[in-house]
């Protein structure tokens, strides 16, 4: 059903379908489409299904009624430039401005063009660049051309004014009043009314008389009215029956009678279903006659969340439908609101506030939308906390076009692999993803305000120093719980809360979502990032010992409370063994410190030996390893003490050795870490379990200021302010021993195994299906941390057969988790003993870093766009596909200090977009996070690739490009066969070789 959804969707906005709307021969056609799309809606899947829904509402409501003007003015500036003036400077910007970047100066460059066309002469906004060319001159005459244009302003003109708008949003109104009054039935109350006292009572036709009466019957059956309303109006309804067949007939009383219950019942339906959004839209237009764009954007947000709350739900047939319509027209009303305030930010300059609210908001907007993300939502919200730095906002603003590209990407994916089915080539499927990319305005807005505040700050930063104080918030001691369930619940769902990502990490904002979903876990709490950011771990370590020390409590009794048993830390007969974690806000993978099975001392292993030896020694080892390395700094692994007891006893795997070894090898370890002298403080550790965890997160905390993390953030140019958070978790043990051997068939209520999935793949028909490693016996270091050999790992497909039930847990999991994060998630778990538990989720990458660089000692750069993707890369210089062809000929393009061929381009437009694919890097003086060409890039993986877009300081003049001051001075001249250096990571942009390094 989900296929056929998507391909009627894709069949809808595919370009050959153009000329469908204006065909009134198939006009009932269309309407059956509605009947059956407004059915759908009334059923149980349209909710769940919301994009491709949105998308035929949209697409159907254009069939039935006349396409929307922006729709049109769309297409016609793709048909000027890629139809009737190809290759036009001028015509591309005008095509790339009303897609990308609607606003006054869109209009300010149509009229100058047009005024070019009739006289040979116009003002256009930049000059400069905007120099018409040959192929201009060629149409200068042409009528055709000349009528595109002129509609294409009168159009503009229109769309950024206020009464286009307004009136459909009254032609709305009136048809969503008629539906309301059918209830249910293609005649109105009124009509029907009418129809009742012309041809009824005044008629004295019973028969007529009484036919109309059943049928205003039938309309207070029409819908889920108020109770009381339904009834009074039936049986005013059943008195006029009576009345009608009495005799003398009583026109006079049964007229008066009649028009008092259909007003009442009128009256009724307005009140519950029609007066309260009817006030809120006539308050909404009201900004716009005032020209408060902002508050007209900010007024359509809140009035788009509360839709259903003020008129109801599917009350009567067509509700959803007309309400779904109303939300499309609310999010085109934004946006066109949106482009006016974009317009105004050139003429008066950026609000950085009202900008980075309108991200926020944006964000809000996307659960109508269909497309929800959860990061999204969390990062946006970053955003507009009081406290945060100028350098934390370019880190969530870099991370909000990362994810923006995650979704585009999930969106897009679904259909792509539709296109053979379809019978599409890829221009034509690309076509049909571009026609419907292009309205999902919320998402475009969101992510083109992210690129205004992020260019503006990169500007500012100097001057933006004292922006924020750098807390996360205001109680640095408030520790989150993931079995307390209506805590959890309302701070996922409290949309004033603070960002749950920025408070409690990545991975603990995640485990905080896994809770809320109710996807099984291990219990745990999370120790927030505003604790050390206020340096209180330093400052107050006898109260975090306190706190940890009541947390860990309430842990052992909530685990009692929900599992039964008596785990206690430390406890011999009953241990309870702890993990703990760092988790940062954004992801720093083996960066931060980690201690596995705290809680294991040498009572305990004893016990845990009497029931699988194996295991028992195993974990200690681990607790061992992860202790010495994060309190220590001392690497146990480098000994190879397991690689040594492996040679020694002739076996190739681990889990071949007898339990007695894995003893003999604890032992060494702790031989091994006294002779490192830490023999006191070891000794110290194993007899107190809460001296273990305690000084467990004391380390996590220390590892944020570890070198090694100061360099990760600094070659990914992440703020130094965000630090840490702590995960206190029950161990989840996949290193149990397994009892038979791993087949199909075997019992999976005894497996242990551990696993990550770090994405999933679209198949060709539809069914997505996993990519990933599982380990049996084992614990997730083994497949992340890189100590394990490869050859021991299994591919998570081989759980279909080995463990079906657990495999179809993990697709139903994974399947909940991409809707609620807003792309493909990547997914770490165990199983312990049958047991699954979902240790960690984020966002799958799609971005592919192949041996990513930075620059060393670069200097300033000479211009500074949008870092698109890849890093650090050297090109050689060319504008077209000649250039293009001739130096991959040339020696020049494998010449020391190159890395590859750049294509610099002033507006990257689709056109270029097979060759830019040709090519290893891209540069470009237009375009920004939603150009086609950024969506392009981002697919490329195959090979290592930067680009860099948005370069204001670069002007490109046909076969060379200039590098200018902001005065305009020309600082650099650059020619075909020239180098010069981009970093696809934070959009700095070199005129010549610069030194390179491996981030590794």
């Amino acid at each position: 059903a989900v296929y056929l959804l998507r391909f009627l969707v894709a069949r809808l906005c595919s370009p050959s379908y153009r000329g469908v709307a204006k065909s009134k021969n198939l006009r009932p056609e269309a309407l059956n489409v509605r009947n059956e799309l407004v059915a759908f809606m009334n059923g149980p899947f349209a909710s769940r299904l919301r994009l491709p829904t949105r998308i035929l509402v949209r697409e159907v409501s254009g069939l039935v009624s006349q396409p929307k003007r922006i729709d049109e003015v769309w297409q016609d500036t793709i048909d000027l430039a890629e139809v009737h003036v190809r290759g036009s400077t001028i015509c591309n910007e005008i095509r790339r401005s009303t897609h990308h970047a609607m606003g006054r100066q869109t209009l300010a460059l149509a009229q100058a063009y047009l005024d070019w066309l009739d006289s040979g002469a116009g003002e256009f906004p930049h000059p400069e660049r905007e120099v018409p060319v040959a192929v201009d001159e060629e149409v200068r005459g042409d009528p055709r051309v000349r009528a595109l244009v002129v509609r294409i302003v009168a159009n503009l003109e229109l769309l950024l004014g206020s009464s286009e708008i307004a009136d459909r949003l009254r032609e709305w109104q009136d048809l969503y009043e008629r539906e309301l009054l059918g209830c249910g039935t293609d005649d109105t109350l009124d009509e029907e009314l009418e129809s009742l006292l012309e041809r009824g009572i005044r008629d004295e036709n019973r028969w007529v008389a009484q036919r109309r009466l059943r049928n205003l019957d039938a309309k207070a059956l029409g819908g889920a009215w108020d109770a009381g309303l339904r009834e009074d109006f039936r049986t005013a309804l059943a008195a006029l029956q009576e009345r009608v067949a009495a005799e003398p007939f009583d026109r006079v009383t049964a007229g008066s009678e009649a028009r008092s219950a259909v007003a009442a019942f009128r009256s009724g339906l307005f009140r519950d279903h029609r007066d309260a959004l009817f006030a809120r839209l006539d308050h909404l237009l009201t900004f716009v006659g005032q020209d408060e764009q902002f508050e007209a954007f900010r007024e359509s947000c809140s009035l788009r969340q509360e839709l259903e709350a003020l008129v109801g739900d599917g009350v009567f047939r067509n509700q959803r439908y007309l309400l779904h319509q109303l939300d499309c027209l609310l999010e085109e009303f934004g946006f066109l609101a949106l482009r006016n305030v974009a317009s105004g930010y050139l003429d008066s300059g950026v609000d950085l506030e009202q900008c980075l609210r309108i991200v926020f908001l944006c964000a809000g907007n996307l659960v109508r939308d269909g497309l929800y993300s959860r990061e999204l939502w969390d990062l946006s919200a970053m955003l507009v906390m009081p406290t945060r730095t100028a350098s934390e906002l370019l880190d969530v603003l870099e991370q909000i076009q990362r994810n923006y590209h995650r979704l585009v990407f999930r969106v897009s994916e679904a259909y792509e692999v539709m296109a053979e089915h379809l019978g599409y080539s890829e221009d034509e499927m690309r076509a049909v993803l571009a026609n419907f990319q292009r309205t999902m305005h919320d998402l475009n807005s969101l992510v083109h305000f992210s690129d205004i505040a992020r260019a503006f700050i990169a500007e500012r930063r100097e001057q933006l120093l004292g922006l924020g104080s750098g807390a996360g918030g205001v109680d640095p001691w408030d520790f989150v719980h993931l079995s307390h369930v209506p805590d959890i619940a309302r701070r996922v769902e409290d949309p004033e809360a603070p960002s749950l990502q920025a408070r409690y990490g990545g991975k603990g904002s995640g485990l905080i979502h896994i809770a809320y979903l109710g996807i099984p876990t291990r219990d745990a709490f999370v120790v927030p990032t505003v604790l050390p950011r206020m340096n209180l771990h330093v400052a107050a370590p006898d109260r975090l010992d306190q706190e940890l020390m009541r947390h860990i409590a309430i842990l052992e009794n909530d685990i009692a409370a929900s599992e039964g048993g008596n785990l206690r830390l430390g406890d011999p007969r009953n241990p309870l063994l702890l993990a703990v974690r760092g988790g940062s806000v954004f992801s720093m993978p083996g960066m931060l410190a980690t201690v596995v099975f705290a809680g294991m001392t040498q009572e305990v292993a004893e016990s845990l030996a009497l029931e699988d030896e194996w295991y028992a020694w195993d974990s200690f080892r681990r607790f061992l390893a992860s202790y010495a390395a994060a309190a220590w700094h001392f690497d146990l692994e480098e000994l190879d003490l397991v690689e040594k007891a492996k040679r020694r006893h002739g076996v190739s795997l681990k889990i071949d050795l007898p339990g007695a070894v894995m003893r003999e090898v604890t032992e060494a370890s702790k031989a091994a870490i006294r002779k490192a002298g830490h023999g006191r403080e070891l000794d110290a550790v194993l007899q107190d379990a809460g001296l273990q965890v305690r000084n467990a997160v004391r380390a996590v905390h220390a590892s944020w200021d570890a070198d090694r993390a100061r360099r990760y953030r600094a070659i990914k140019h992440l703020s130094e302010g965000w630090h840490t958070a702590v995960i206190v978790q029950q161990m989840a043990s996949g290193n149990r021993s397994n009892e038979e051997e791993m087949r199909a068939g075997m019992d999976e209520s005894r497996i242990s195994l551990t696993g990550v999935i770090p994405h999933t793949r679209m198949a060709s028909d539809g069914v997505r299906r996993f990519t990933g490693d599982v380990k049996f016996s084992a614990c997730g270091d083994d497949l992340v941390g890189g100590l394990t050999a490869a050859l021991s790992f299994e591919p998570v497909q081989e759980l279909q057969a080995q463990a079906p039930m657990l495999e179809r847990k993990l697709n139903h999991i994974g399947a909940r988790l991409r809707r609620y994060l807003g792309s493909d998630a990547e997914i770490e778990f165990t199983v312990e003993r049958g047991i699954l538990s979902i240790l960690q989720t984020r966002s799958a990458e799609v971005e592919h870093h192949h041996n990513l660089r930075t620059f060393v000692d670069s200097g300033d750069p000479d211009g500074k766009g949008i870092g698109i993707c890849g890093g650090a890369f050297r090109g050689i210089v060319a504008f077209d596909e000649q250039d293009v062809e001739q130096l991959r000929k040339s020696p020049e393009a494998a010449a020391e200090g190159v890395d590859g061929i750049l294509l610099v381009l002033e507006n990257p437009v689709p056109d270029e977009i097979p060759l830019i694919l040709s090519v290893d890097g891209l540069l470009a003086s237009r375009g920004g996070s939603t150009s086609h060409a950024a969506v392009a890039v981002h697919g490329i993986d195959e090979k290592p690739f930067s680009a860099v877009l948005g370069v204001a300081e670069l002007h490109v003049r046909g076969s060379a490009a200039e590098f200018v001051d902001a005065d305009g001075t020309v600082l650099h001249t650059v020619h075909r066969g020239d180098v010069v250096s981009i970093h696809g990571q934070n959009g700095a942009v070199f005129v010549g070789r610069r030194e390179i390094r491996s981030v590794q």
